[in-house]
């Protein structure tokens, strides 16, 4: 069965991701960093909240991991993205 993803490339792995923006840059750094198979998630999350809220889940990520407290970069980044996305359908 054929993908319906509205963004085919985003389905390529973060290293094959063609960079067109500095946000597109910014996005692939951080699904390499969090080890993302693709780029479906962040991709959606950028269309769904911005740049703006990825990079400031990437930064409470990066704090975590500074501090030693986070065991899955990635299971918390997606979890901060979720949140926003619920607190924004709730405003």
């Amino acid at each position: 069965m054929k993908s319906k993803n509205r963004f085919p490339l985003s389905e390529k792995h973060p290293s094959e991701y063609p960079i067109n923006s500095n946000d597109d840059a910014h996005c692939v750094d951080i699904a390499l960093a969090l080890g993302e198979s693709d780029m479906r998630y962040i991709l959606a999350r950028r269309q769904q909240l911005g740049m703006q809220a990825i990079s400031e889940a990437y930064a409470v990520v990066k704090d975590e991991i500074r501090k030693g407290k986070c065991k899955s970069p990635s299971r918390l980044f997606n979890f901060l993205l979720t949140k926003e996305l619920e607190r924004r359908k709730q405003a």
